[in-house]
């Protein structure tokens, strides 16, 4: 069991996430609370934390492949032909910052 991290097309972190769910991908997608100012008010908007990436989770023997042809997702992250694990270790001080919402 491995953390990928997927690159979406832009603005399609949401959409990417619901096809990878709907395929039986375990998938996280850290989220933060922005302020903006918006005609003199001020408006909370919930923002992905890494804009263009979300991560998912690969069981041994899942097939990865489909992941690239997922409405939403530009590409899996690789250094050369290798793809690219995240250290469980990032991935759980990530996760321990955000609610059960997954916002941060």
């Amino acid at each position: 069991m491995s953390w990928i991290v997927v690159q979406t097309k832009s603005n399609n972190e949401c959409k990417a996430r619901l096809n990878l769910i709907r395929q039986g991908y375990e998938v996280f997608y850290p989220k933060v609370i922005k302020s903006v100012n918006s005609f003199n008010k001020i408006k909370k908007l919930i923002k992905p934390l890494f804009p263009g990436y979300i991560f998912v989770n690969l069981k041994k023997n899942q097939n990865w492949i489909k992941i690239n042809s997922t409405f939403g997702v530009k590409t899996i992250l690789k250094f050369g032909e290798k793809i690219y694990e995240l250290p469980i270790e990032i991935l759980n001080s990530i996760k321990f910052k955000c609610n059960n919402d997954e916002i941060c």
